[in-house]
């Protein structure tokens, strides 16, 4: 019986927007509450370009007084509305797969969406880890303000206010209560996951998502969303330090371009037998509200290292209205 070829299966019109589908519901992160499918970004990244400029205006200083009548002949101020001009980059990448990395998916029953399944698992983490870097490159510089930092740097050090907890939690948010509201999701490392757990209060919900219903792990009635990627770093002397990021629904956009996919045949390679590949080209990108993106790459498209830079982000609104927070802790050894 003869061999299913990668060309046998794939019709790149077709399954190059069908695997970038399945991409976006293979990361836990990027389908929960706090991104938001955007049109808009969607749309600039399909038209081309590197950048995006995404103006608005700002919001009115909502602490100040109203101007109260004190002459007849003194002529009362308009408040100005100020433009502001959010920057948003696109991400995305090549990737080459062969045959032979391949074969395990095309000798299934069904091997379009084996094939689908497996690339687009590869592109929900790839794109995941660059939204988790560009937060890393945020909260750097441009949103430290929004950081809590409660962590020593050596295990002996470690008491019940450094190592993550339900109270430490609350009260390390307590600052940043009113930007976050009361509807905010948390997304950290495995191990401050654990650490909940512990602590018993790891409940699984029915919450509605863009295609339905599905479970959801919550804390303190807050979904979780757990990730490898989220900061694990060594104190100076030993132990670590564990960044949790807490965002509101919609406070980071998404945007998808359009995925190339090519089936390359090499008869050359091989000595002659020849080799098959499958190329995918993968465009999108991520935007928090109330920021812009001040870097220059180096290559074509910004790397995780450049995304995780904090010097190549600026935030272009007040601290309180960009919705999105940090907390740095211990983990209990």
């Amino acid at each position: 019986m003869a061999l299913t070829q990668i060309a046998d299966v794939v019709v790149p019109e077709i399954f190059g927007p069908y695997t970038a589908n399945l991409a976006i519901t293979t990361s836990n992160l990027i389908t929960s509450s706090i991104v938001m499918l955007d049109g808009t970004l969607s749309s600039s990244l399909q038209a081309g370009g590197t950048t995006f400029n995404m103006p608005s205006w700002a919001a009115p200083d909502m602490e100040t007084e109203y101007q109260t009548p004190t002459d007849d002949n003194v002529l009362i101020v308009p408040v100005k509305s100020v433009a502001i001009n959010e920057i948003a980059v696109r991400l995305g990448g090549n990737e080459a797969y062969s045959s032979a990395r391949l074969a395990a998916q095309l000798a299934g029953s069904n091997p379009m969406d084996a094939l689908a399944s497996h690339i687009a698992g590869i592109m929900g983490g790839k794109r995941q880890t660059m939204l988790i870097n560009q937060l890393n490159g945020l909260f750097d510089t441009a949103l430290a303000a929004s950081v809590s930092d409660i962590a020593v740097e050596a295990i002996a050090s470690y008491t019940a206010a450094t190592v993550f907890g339900s109270g430490v939690f609350i009260d390390a948010l307590a600052p940043f209560s009113d930007m976050l509201g009361d509807n905010y999701s948390i997304v950290c490392h495995p191990d401050v996951y654990r650490a909940m757990m512990k602590e018993g209060l790891i409940d699984t919900d029915n919450v509605s998502v863009t295609d339905g219903s599905a479970a959801v792990n919550t804390y303190l009635g807050f979904p979780v969303v757990r990730d490898a990627r989220c900061p694990k770093v060594a104190g100076a002397t030993d132990g670590f330090k564990y960044t949790t990021y807490v965002a509101a629904p919609g406070a980071i956009r998404t945007g998808a371009g359009s995925v190339g996919v090519v089936v390359d045949n090499n008869e050359l390679a091989g000595n002659g037998s020849g080799v098959e590949n499958l190329i995918v080209r993968d465009s999108f990108g991520f935007h928090v509200g109330g920021t812009k993106w001040t870097g220059t790459a180096a290559g074509a498209l910004p790397t995780a290292a450049e995304l995780a830079t904090g010097g190549n982000w600026a935030k272009v609104l007040d601290t309180k209205l960009i919705p999105v927070a940090a907390i740095i802790t211990n983990v209990a050894v």
